[in-house]
């Protein structure tokens, strides 16, 4: 049973719609938390990061427009940039 539930799970996580799903969302999250960010610093860095996720979202890359978008997240967590969300 618990091998069954891990290979669906294992299914989901890597189904093309869940990725696709979750590089929007990022870049949801990024654009709602610059909206109210006030370090340029950061502003500049993660927007760049953004501009480049949504690059390789266009090109059908999701994997790499996830990764670009959890970098760009982590550094506004980091910095008290980003939610508790």
């Amino acid at each position: 049973m618990k091998a069954t539930l891990l290979a669906f799970a294992a299914a989901l996580l890597v189904s093309p719609v869940f990725a696709g799903d979750l590089c929007d969302s990022n870049l949801q999250k990024i654009d709602d938390t610059l909206k109210s960010t006030n370090n340029a610093t950061l502003t500049e860095k993660v927007s760049s990061l953004r501009d480049k996720a949504a690059q390789e979202k266009a090109s059908g890359d999701t994997k790499a427009c996830i990764s670009t978008t959890s970098e760009a997240l982590v550094m506004l967590e980091r910095t008290g940039g980003g939610g508790t969300n």
